[in-house]
């Protein structure tokens, strides 16, 4: 029987405490209520609030006062010996520059043993040689220029002035050129006037000569491969007083 008693009473302060919690609960509700909203509004307050603004306070530039450099000295000129013992050289200014270069390209590669590079010498292209003509082709040319002042000299030698009395009268003057066919045994078969001096009795007096000519025959070698050379001469007449 105690046993029932004692679970009754603690069964009635079970209860009790329940409900003084309950009750305590209740009475503590709206003031929990209205501290979580007062922390909710302040939340509110300080996220509503802007942020004050930042005065700029303008700097002023500060005076600038004019400093005015002290006076140089003026330095007495050189002479002109002092300049050029001071100055140095311009072999001396390259030599100390390619010395400089070289020292501070050889400093890093100072372990690495350089390569010779061969030097390329330009080598001078041969001229062609000249060939010279043979012996006989120049033998040739020769004879034949010889031949040809031969002819030349020839006509000189029996060219006459016109000797009849119109020539007297008149005294015509000028240079025939007349062209002659002359075969190798100095025979000549066909000549003309080529160019005429203005004057019938010059033109038909250098004919003459030619045709009654007595040319040398054609020397060995000269024109070998033709039977006649056609040549062209200058025939001047002028009348002499002594005539």
């Amino acid at each position: 029987m105690q046993t029932i008693y004692r679970q009754r009473d603690l069964i009635g302060a079970a209860s009790a405490a329940l409900m003084l919690g309950t009750v305590l609960l209740a009475l503590a509700a709206p003031v929990m209520e209205k501290t979580i909203i007062a922390a909710a509004e302040v939340t509110l307050l300080q996220l509503s609030e802007p942020e004050p603004e930042k005065k700029v306070v303008p700097v002023q530039p500060k005076p600038v006062t004019s400093v005015r450099p002290p006076p140089i000295a003026a330095l007495p000129a050189p002479s002109q010996s002092s300049v050029k013992a001071d100055a140095p050289s311009p072999t001396s200014v390259v030599a100390s520059l390619v010395s400089k270069a070289v020292s501070t390209e050889a400093a890093p590669s100072a372990a690495v043993s350089p390569v010779a590079t061969p030097q390329v010498v330009p080598t001078k292209m041969a001229e062609p040689l000249r060939q010279a003509p043979p012996p006989a082709v120049t033998q040739t040319v020769v004879q034949t220029e010889r031949y040809e002042a031969q002819i030349l000299r020839y006509l000189e030698s029996i060219k006459r002035y016109p000797s009849s009395r119109e020539a007297r009268q008149t005294r015509p003057s000028g240079t025939v050129t007349v062209w002659f066919d002359l075969s190798r045994a100095g025979r000549v078969l066909a000549a003309g006037i080529e160019k005429s001096s203005n004057s019938s009795l010059l033109d038909s007096e250098a004919l003459k000569t030619v045709r009654t000519g007595n040319f040398p025959v054609y020397p060995e070698g000269v024109f070998a491969s033709a039977d006649m050379h056609r040549f062209s001469a200058h025939l001047s007449y002028e009348l002499k007083t002594t005539e």
